[in-house]
């Protein structure tokens, strides 16, 4: 990917000129001025590819040997070694070797070789080796080696090497290598082994996280010093996805999936209930956190919440919640297969409106600890047990 980006940095070079050797900047005369009209139409004519300049002018667009102070061209700057100072363009910028200090374009900063330095283009930045600075772009910052600093685009941040610092991208931020610091994207962030906080919209995917991951979905290959949190967090090595049937005052039977790592995880699950002649079935969404209290022992603190349905039937208008607090402790059976038991703090919260035939479901015992009604809608605490049996899946 570095020699792929090297190449097209240089591609914008070739365009306008030959250019063959003399790749050593230092070797070529320094000079205080030059002015060009279009590419070697100018003050110095062909030489102007030999030279570096302090003050470089471009009219349209020009070429020169290295920069070393001040370019600016209303469309075009094309510089064949590198540059130290100000590179300004209406248009876009390229350059062969490296560049340290500030560029500006109206459309693409391309360069060939390491950059230290403020980049600024209305489209794209191109860096054929590693970056350092500042990158700011309308659609993206593209790095063929590592990105260190501060980078932000509309739509992508790209390194074929890692990204250390803070990246933020309208879409993704994708990394070749190990990241380190924050990745803020709107849609995903992809990396190898990160520490630091990354968060998106929707996915994130690293092979090892050490720090916190924040999306819809979370994915990595393992978790050393890190928490997941989202809808659904995968982690393949040493993560939780446990299979669990537990039974309780308030549901017949509820089947439950926990994903996760120990110390955070998701809960989805299904429950159903005769009473009374009724029959409800439920589903649920919920988080939990444990932690060991020996080798066998371990305890989970969880919140839990499940809409209830009348007779297997779902009515859009009707809101009936089963929310849970949890304390439960589990012992471990063998490696895959534990026990667990525990108390349940319950509170009910349903729409009550008789006069429609809405009505939530009876379901809390004689032990209600409190009751109130506001607005149609009515809430009751009571408490509660639960146990049942878990097994831990491939």
């Amino acid at each position: 990917m570095k020699t792929f980006l090297a190449c097209l940095a240089f591609t914008f070079l070739a365009v306008s000129m030959n250019v063959t050797g003399q790749d050593n900047t230092a070797e070529k005369h320094l000079r205080n001025f030059q002015v060009s009209v279009i590419p070697f139409l100018g003050s110095d004519g062909t030489e102007v590819i030999n030279n570096r300049y302090r003050v470089s002018i471009n009219l349209l667009g020009g070429v020169t040997g290295g920069i070393e102070g001040f370019e600016a061209g209303s469309i075009l700057n094309i510089t064949s070694g590198s540059v130290k100072g100000i590179q300004l363009s209406g248009f876009g910028n390229a350059v062969r070797d490296d560049f340290q200090g500030f560029q500006g374009a109206g459309f693409f900063n391309a360069t060939g070789g390491k950059v230290n330095a403020f980049m600024g283009a209305g489209f794209i930045n191109i860096t054929g080796d590693s970056f350092n600075g500042f990158a700011g772009a309308g659609f993206a910052n593209i790095s063929g080696g590592d990105m260190i600093g501060a980078k932000g685009a509309g739509f992508a941040n790209i390194s074929g090497g890692g990204m250390i610092g803070f990246s933020g991208a309208g879409f993704a931020n994708i990394a070749g290598g190990n990241s380190e610091g924050a990745q803020m994207a709107g849609f995903m962030n992809i990396s190898r082994n990160f520490s630091g906080i990354q968060a998106s919209g929707f996915l994130n995917v690293v092979s090892e996280l050490e720090g916190i991951q924040l999306g819809i979905i979370n994915i990595s290959d393992s978790v050393s010093k890190g928490i997941p949190v989202g809808l659904i967090n995968i982690v393949k090595r040493g993560g939780l996805r446990q299979l669990e049937l537990a039974f309780s005052d308030a549901s017949h039977m509820t089947v439950s999936f926990r994903l996760g790592v120990p110390y955070f995880y998701n809960i989805f699950s299904y429950s159903i209930r005769h009473f009374s002649g009724e029959r409800f079935r439920g589903f649920g969404y919920g988080l939990g956190t444990g932690f060991s209290l020996s080798e066998e022992i371990s305890m989970q603190m969880e919140m839990h919440s499940t809409q209830l349905h009348n007779n297997f039937r779902i009515d859009s208008n009707e809101l009936d919640l089963l929310n849970e607090a949890r304390m439960n402790v589990s012992y471990s059976a063998t490696g895959r297969i534990s026990f667990f038991g525990g108390v349940v703090l319950y509170n009910q919260y349903s729409k009550d409106d008789p006069e429609s035939g809405i009505r939530g479901r009876e379901i809390a015992p004689s032990r209600i600890l409190a009751e109130s009604k506001i607005n149609g809608y009515t809430s009751r605490w009571w408490p509660g047990f639960r146990a049942g049996a878990r097994v831990s899946l491939f």
